[in-house]
């Protein structure tokens, strides 16, 4: 499957159509019919649809090029092939200059030698600028300005298809960390949530708390009152000697002083 970032895109079907016709202001388009009306060949035809990524909403125009061969002797095959460009507008501009630069290095044979285009940047069947070998003393100045512009123009294509890619994986990437923002946002909506809650319990154990306190302080209170009520020294307990010992006291003070408690040999107990 590839990069873990790698872009889904959804191909509809064709929905714009050009044809190069004469008097058209559009770049190359009068230039492109003219050539091929007199090379005896149809002009090239321009197919583009729309296609977007499933990762994000950004739109990319693929257009596919048909250069059909020539009829006549000698005859040549059809040519189609299909790239990508940022827009339509653009794209079918970009898409023309290559279709002209082709066919220029195809059919240079048949063009006029006094002809301005036999002097227009060259592309292969492949694509790739032609570029002649050496130090081109032998050609003219206009000549070599063509094919300098040609070959820039390939450049500038192939960059921007590759800030088109990272362009791409940037906004994917712009994504990706919106969606890690909105996730954290939401934990962290939570989180506060849970220290809320966390803190309105706190509140309650800390009322209970004070009350418990509250009720200690009150108990302790009460021991100490109870304490202050208690005798310093607790009574002796009544023992049998104890008895017998003040038995004898009360015999004793009985006879001493003639006590009537005292009779026949025994106390009397109140």
């Amino acid at each position: 499957m590839g990069s873990r970032r790698q872009r889904l895109w959804k191909m509809g079907t064709f929905t714009k159509l050009w044809v190069p016709y004469p008097e058209d202001d559009t770049p190359f388009s009068d230039t492109l019919s003219r050539v091929c009306r007199s090379l005896s060949i149809r002009a090239p035809m321009f197919r583009g649809r729309a296609v977007i990524s499933d990762v994000h909403t950004v739109e990319r125009w693929e257009i596919e090029t048909t250069i059909e061969g020539r009829l006549v002797q000698p005859a040549t095959d059809t040519v189609v092939y299909l790239k990508t460009y940022p827009d339509w507008e653009d794209g079918v501009v970009m898409a023309m200059q290559e279709a002209l630069a082709r066919i220029v290095y195809r059919y240079m044979n048949d063009i006029d030698e006094d002809s301005d285009i036999q002097h227009f940047g060259h592309r292969s069947s492949a694509g790739f600028c032609i570029r002649t070998k050496g130090n081109r003393e032998g050609m003219t100045w206009t000549a070599i300005q063509f094919e300098d512009m040609e070959r820039y123009a390939q450049k500038m294509e192939h960059h921007l298809r590759l800030e088109m890619k990272d362009c791409d994986l940037i906004k994917q990437i712009l994504q990706e960390n919106n969606l890690k923002y909105y996730e954290m946002k939401e934990q962290r909506d939570e989180l506060d949530a849970e220290v809320v809650q966390l803190k309105t319990d706190n509140e309650k154990l800390q009322d209970e708390t004070f009350k418990q306190q509250a009720v200690i302080l009150a108990l302790q209170e009460q021991c100490a009152h109870l304490v202050k009520q208690i005798p310093s020294s607790p009574p002796h307990p009544v023992t049998q000697e104890t008895q017998i010992e003040e038995e004898n006291n009360l015999k004793r003070k009985a006879t001493e002083e003639g006590s009537p408690l005292y009779h026949d040999g025994a106390v009397k107990r109140r």
